[in-house]
């Protein structure tokens, strides 16, 4: 349990660091040397947790997520708008989206949110589809989502979610 204290201690120490500098400058001035040196660990430390700052930052994300999550009413079923809600929520919310959108990480934040809140909330309304057809409608959602943050986020996550919405609709009756 001590040793568990002491790397989750190490970890926030890390994020944080990260989280200061980037206050000051722009993450790709920003070297992992700088980090652990901030954070006031070794090196080897640092490493022994993240590989990248991408890394860091998606540990961050995912502690924010995981908040939103244990947040919800869990006494009600999540449904598919509960979930786009939350997703776009949390993007927009995010201080690191549009900076990992630049960095081509996006990616791996739309997979760690898909990730945490599917498998979190035991997603049930997919429970009904095939591998394939959850991919293909999960790759449509990433894709929309994708365009919504290279154009700045503009709409709100309640519009966004509307028309996601009405896109798997539209998709589902094809698939049925």
């Amino acid at each position: 349990m001590a040793r568990e204290k002491q790397i989750n201690e190490s970890k926030e120490l890390i994020e944080n660091s990260l989280i200061r500098l980037l206050k000051k400058k722009p993450l790709n001035s920003i070297s992992m040397t700088e980090i652990a040196e901030e954070a006031e660990v070794v090196r080897m430390t640092l490493y022994r947790h993240f590989r990248t700052k991408e890394e860091i930052i998606l540990s961050i994300i995912a502690k924010k997520i995981d908040h939103m999550i244990n947040g919800m009413n869990q006494n009600t079923l999540p449904t598919m708008h509960d979930f786009l809600l939350l997703r776009f929520h949390i993007l927009k919310k995010s201080p690191f989206t549009e900076m990992l959108f630049a960095h081509n990480h996006l990616d791996k934040l739309l997979s760690l949110i898909r990730v945490r809140t599917i498998d979190r909330l035991n997603f049930l309304p997919l429970k009904d589809f095939s591998p394939f057809v959850i991919e293909f409608i999960g790759g449509g959602i990433d894709a929309i989502t994708i365009k919504w943050v290279a154009e700045g986020m503009n709409e709100s996550p309640e519009s966004m979610t509307r028309k996601t919405e009405e896109l798997i609709v539209t998709i589902s009756s094809f698939l049925r």
